[in-house]
């Protein structure tokens, strides 16, 4: 997947989450935890956990 493809996805996230009039904090928070969870594959999840 393109840099630029994440990039955009990630923007549209958290411009939706602000368009909710979600607080802009929040919004970055939940769009990083989001994001981690999108892009992540299970063995970065396995290795993340083993830390």
């Amino acid at each position: 997947m393109s840099v630029l493809l994440i990039a955009a996805i990630v923007g549209v996230i958290l411009l939706a989450l602000l368009a909710l009039g979600v607080p802009v904090s929040f919004a970055l928070g939940l769009t990083g935890v989001v994001s981690v969870a999108l892009f992540l594959t299970g063995d970065e999840f396995g290795y993340l956990g083993n830390l």
